[in-house]
C-alpha cells in the first residue's frame, strides 16, 4: 500500500469520529452558555410612559447556531456509528441502544430538570413579587400617613415652630407607627410642597428633603420649573397622584411610591418614599424564601448576595441546574421608560419546595411572559419525549420481527444438519451480523462435509503409522530370546507413533555382549527411516562388533555423506568382557553412561561427537575409547536425553535426580533398576506430556563364557 493511501485510509476512519467530538465540544459550549449570547434576545413593546412593557423574544444567533450543532452533530454521529461498527446489526442495535434508553433518559433528565426548574423559578418569583408588593403597599400607607401629617402641620400656619424639626419629628414619628419591618431600615423619605403662587406666570416649587437613617430636614429653597432639578422630582410624564415602581436612579434600585396630595389650593404635597434593593433587601427576601439569592446588574458593576448558605457543598452542586435567573426591569423615573436594569439569581435548596405560591399579584416585576415561556418549554420536552418513544415502540416492533424471523430460519437450519442433512443451507439474510451468521452457517455445512473427508483420511493414516510402529518396534531386540536376558534389560518409548530412538543387543563371542544405542535427531517418520538406516549399517560391520572405536569411525564414514545437513546422530556403544570383567565404552556425543559399582555412582564420559557431523579425519581425532573394570554386581545405564531432560512445569528431571535412584537401587538386578528408573520418572512427569523420545538401557556382566568360535549374530 502506498503512503498516499495508508494516510486516506486512516483519513477516512479517523476523520469522521474527530469531527464529531470537535462538533459535541462546541454544542457543549454554546448549551452551557461559555459565551455571552442568550439563546434569544429580548425586544421591548414599549406603551405609555410609567407602565410595564411587553416583550417579545427572538432567537438569537447563538440559539441558531446551537440547532445547527446538534443537527451536525446527529449527522456526524450516524456516519461514525456506520463507518466504525462492523456490521449492520451493530448499528441497528445502538439506534436501538439510543431509541430505547439514550432518548427516553435524556428526555426525562431534561423533563425533570426543566419542570423542577420552572417551579422553583416561579415559585420564588411569585414570592418575591409578593415580597415586593407588600412592601410597596405598605410604603403607600406610610406616605400617605406622611402627607396626611405634613398637611396638618402646614395648616396651622403657626410663624413659632420650626418646619423642618417638625416635619423630621412627623417622619420618625410614621415610620415607628406604620413600618415595622426590618428591611425598611434604609427608608428614604422625601417631602415636597409645590405652590402655585408666583409673579411670573411659573411655577414656583419649595421642597423639604429628610437625609436618611438621621431624620433630619433641611430647607433647600425656591426653584422654578425650568430647572433640572424640578424634572428630576415632578417628571413631565407622571400624571395622577401616585405611582409605586422599582425605579433606577444613578446605579442603584429603588422600590419607590410617588403620592401628590393637594393642600388647600395653595399647591401639592408630594411624598416620595423609597427603599433601596440593596444586601439587606435581599437578605430580608431571602429569609423570607428560605433560599440563596443574587442580584447582578446587567453591565455588572455591582453584584448583591444573600449571605447564608444552607446544605453541603455538593448539595448546593446538585441542584444548580436546578438554578434559575429572571430578569428585572425597572423605570427610568425621568424618561417614565421600563428597561432591563438587573438580572435576580435563584439558587434552589429542596426547602424551596415548601415556599408560597398562593400570594394575589398586583405586578408581576419580574415577568409574567418568561414564566410563560418556562411553561411552554415544559410541554414542548414533554410532546417530545411522547414522539421519541412512539418512535422506539416502532423501531422496536420492526427490529425484533426482524431479528426473531432471522434466527428462525437459522434455527431450522441447524435442525436439519443436527439431523445429519449436510446439503441443507440458510438463504440470504442480509448484510448484518445475522446474515454473517448465515453465512458462516452455510460455511460451517461445508466445512463439516470436508472434515468428515479428513477424517477418514486421518484413520487411514494413523493406520498406517500404527504399521510402521510396529515395524520400527520389531527392529529393537527381544530380550526374551538372548543368552543374556537376564543381565541386560532394555525399554524403548516412542514420544510420537514412531520415534528416532534405537538400541541393540550384539552377543559379539567369547564372553563379550556389544549394547548399541543411538539417537536421531529430530522425532517422527524422518527420525525413524534413519533408525532403520543405522540398523541396516550396524548389521553389515558384524566383523568390528569387538572393537568399539573402529566401528564407530566405520559408521560415521557410512553415514556422513547419506545424512542430511541438518541431521547428526548421537550414539553410545559398550563393549562388556565377562573374561576381563572389564567394559570398553566410545560415545560419539551421546549422552554420558552411569557406572554403578559398591554403592557409588561414576559418569563415564569419553570424548566424542555426533556421527554426520565432520568426517572421519575430524571425527578420529575426537573419538577416544574409555575401558574401565567391572564386577559382577557392577551395572552400567545407557539412556538417550529424553530420559534426564524430561520436564514437569519447567523443571528438568536431571542426571542427580537420576542417580539417586540409581544409588538407592543399586543392589537390584538389571530389570528392577529400569523399573525403578522408569517408575519414578513418571512420577515426576505425573500428568505431563512425554517431550522426546525415551530410550533407557541397564546392563551388567554376563556369568556364561561363549565359546570362541561361535559365530557372532544380533539380537
Amino acid at each position: 500500500m502506498s503512503m498516499k493511501a495508508t494516510w486516506l485510509s486512516y483519513a477516512n476512519r479517523f476523520l469522521p469520529p474527530g469531527l464529531t467530538l470537535l462538533t459535541f465540544y462546541f454544542l457543549v459550549r454554546t448549551v452551557f452558555g461559555f459565551n455571552t449570547e442568550g439563546f434569544l434576545s429580548r425586544q421591548y413593546i414599549q406603551l405609555n410612559a410609567g407602565e410595564v412593557p411587553e416583550v417579545r423574544y427572538d432567537i438569537t444567533v447563538n440559539g441558531a447556531l446551537t440547532i445547527c450543532l446538534a443537527i451536525l452533530f446527529a449527522v456526524l454521529l450516524g456516519v461514525t456509528l456506520r463507518q466504525w461498527a462492523r456490521y449492520y446489526l451493530n448499528r441497528k442495535l445502538m439506534l436501538s441502544y439510543l431509541i430505547f434508553a439514550v432518548i427516553p433518559l435524556g428526555c426525562t433528565v431534561i423533563i425533570f430538570v426543566l419542570g423542577i426548574r420552572a417551579l422553583f423559578g416561579i415559585t420564588s418569583a411569585n414570592t418575591v413579587e409578593n415580597t415586593i408588593i407588600l412592601m410597596s403597599n405598605d410604603l403607600a400607607k406610610y406616605s400617605a400617613a406622611v402627607q396626611e401629617k405634613t398637611a396638618d402641620l402646614l395648616s396651622v400656619g403657626d410663624a413659632n415652630f420650626n418646619v423642618e424639626i417638625q416635619l423630621a419629628n412627623i417622619i420618625d414619628e410614621t415610620r415607628t407607627t406604620e413600618l415595622t419591618r426590618h428591611a425598611y431600615s434604609d427608608l428614604a423619605v422625601d417631602v415636597y410642597f409645590i405652590s402655585s403662587m408666583n409673579a411670573s406666570n411659573s411655577l414656583i416649587c419649595m421642597y423639604c428633603e429628610t437625609l436618611k437613617d438621621k431624620g433630619e430636614s433641611a430647607l433647600h429653597g425656591f426653584l422654578t420649573l425650568s430647572e433640572d432639578r424640578y424634572q428630576s422630582i415632578f417628571p413631565e410624564w407622571f400624571e395622577g397622584t401616585e405611582h409605586l415602581a422599582i425605579v433606577d436612579r444613578d446605579d442603584q434600585l429603588f422600590i419607590q411610591h410617588f403620592g401628590v396630595r393637594p393642600f388647600n389650593g395653595y399647591g401639592n404635597i408630594v411624598v416620595v418614599a423609597s427603599v433601596p434593593m440593596d444586601t439587606q433587601f435581599i437578605q430580608h427576601i431571602r429569609d423570607t424564601m428560605d433560599i440563596n439569592i443574587a442580584l447582578d446588574q446587567q453591565d455588572g458593576y455591582w453584584s448583591y448576595r444573600s449571605d447564608q448558605q444552607r446544605g453541603s457543598w455538593f448539595v448546593r452542586w446538585l441542584f444548580r441546574p436546578l438554578r434559575s435567573s429572571w430578569e428585572l426591569r425597572a423605570l427610568d423615573w425621568k424618561s417614565g421608560v421600563y428597561q432591563h436594569s438587573a438580572n435576580m439569581t435563584f439558587e434552589i435548596s429542596p426547602s424551596s419546595l415548601l415556599a408560597s405560591i398562593g400570594r394575589v399579584k398586583e405586578r408581576n416585576f419580574l415577568g409574567n411572559d418568561q414564566k410563560q415561556i418556562q411553561v411552554y418549554m415544559i410541554l414542548g420536552i414533554t410532546l417530545f419525549l411522547i414522539l421519541s418513544l412512539l418512535l422506539a415502540f416502532v423501531l422496536g416492533i420492526y427490529l425484533i420481527s426482524y431479528i426473531t424471523r432471522s434466527l428462525a430460519t437459522i434455527a431450522v437450519g441447524h435442525e436439519q444438519v443436527a439431523q445429519g442433512n449436510l446439503t441443507h443451507r440458510i438463504p440470504y439474510l442480509g448484510k448484518d451480523q445475522i446474515g454473517a451468521m448465515s453465512k458462516s452457517f452455510n460455511d460451517m455445512a461445508d466445512n463439516i462435509s470436508n472434515l468428515l473427508v479428513e477424517v477418514r483420511e486421518k484413520e487411514k493414516y494413523e493406520e498406517e503409522l500404527r504399521i510402521a510402529r510396529d515395524i520400527q518396534m520389531s527392529l529393537l531386540p527381544d530380550m526374551n530370546e538372548t543368552a543374556v536376558g537376564d543381565k541386560i534389560s532394555a525399554i524403548c518409548i516412542p514420544a510420537k507413533q514412531v520415534g528416532g530412538d534405537y538400541y541393540d543387543v550384539l552377543e559379539v563371542g567369547a564372553g563379550k555382549v556389544g549394547i548399541f544405542i543411538a539417537d536421531v535427531s529430530g522425532k517422527g517418520t524422518s527420525a525413524a527411516f534413519y533408525m532403520a538406516e543405522l540398523k541396516g549399517v550396524l548389521i553389515a560391520l558384524r566383523h568390528l562388533w569387538d572393537n568399539p572405536h573402529q566401528l564407530m569411525l566405520s559408521i560415521n564414514e557410512i553415514l556422513y555423506p547419506a545424512l542430511s545437513a541438518n541431521v547428526f546422530i548421537s550414539a553410545a556403544y559398550l563393549l562388556l568382557d565377562g573374561q576381563r570383567n572389564q567394559g570398553t565404552l566410545v560415545r560419539a556425543g551421546h549422552c554420558p553412561a552411569l557406572h554403578v559399582a559398591h554403592g557409588q555412582c561414576q559418569e563415564l564420559l569419553p570424548p566424542g561427537m555426533a556421527i554426520g557431523l565432520a568426517k572421519n579425519h575430524v571425527f578420529a581425532k575426537i573419538l577416544k575409547p574409555s575401558v574401565f573394570h567391572m564386577d559382577l554386581n557392577d551395572k552400567v545405564i545407557l539412556y538417550t536425553d529424553g530420559l534426564d531432560e524430561m520436564t514437569n512445569q519447567g523443571e528438568l528431571y536431571g542426571l542427580d535426580r537420576l542417580r539417586q535412584v540409581l544409588v538407592s537401587h543399586a543392589s537390584q538386578s538389571a530389570e528392577g533398576m529400569r523399573d525403578a528408573i522408569l517408575a519414578d520418572v513418571r512420577e515426576f512427569v505425573a500428568s505431563g506430556e512425554q517431550d522426546d523420545d525415551l530410550t533407557l538401557v541397564v546392563a551388567s556382566l554376563p556369568k556364561a563364557v561363549l565359546a570362541v568360535d561361535e559365530l557372532p549374530k544380533t539380537g
